[in-house]
């Protein structure tokens, strides 16, 4: 019982962990706190269960949530960054995701 929490413990700690190091990445490079991190890993989440639920293995859920999280996130930031790159500014880039 003892061996279960502390495995439960050291996963939960290494979620917090990957937070961390998002934020510090975003933060660190942009100069902007970007509290999007927990919507995509809902995303994630969710797409992983309704797998699960739709009688899909636990691995095709959780593969199928990194794919779908990934694209998301690819396809979204990626093109703030190319509009901002192009002469744009930050919240030009952000208006221009909306108007898609």
């Amino acid at each position: 019982m003892i061996i279960q929490q502390l495995l439960n413990g050291l996963i939960e700690d290494g979620v917090y962990a990957l937070f961390a190091i998002g934020f510090t990445l975003v933060f660190g490079i942009r100069q902007v706190l970007n509290l999007a991190h927990g919507a995509i890993f809902m995303t994630g989440a969710f797409i992983a269960f309704y797998s699960v639920l739709g009688r899909w293995p636990l691995w095709a859920g959780f593969l199928q949530a990194m794919l779908v999280s990934g694209l998301l996130v690819g396809n979204t930031s990626m093109g703030s960054v190319n509009y901002v790159k192009a002469g744009g500014t930050a919240a030009e880039g952000t208006l221009f995701l909306q108007s898609r």
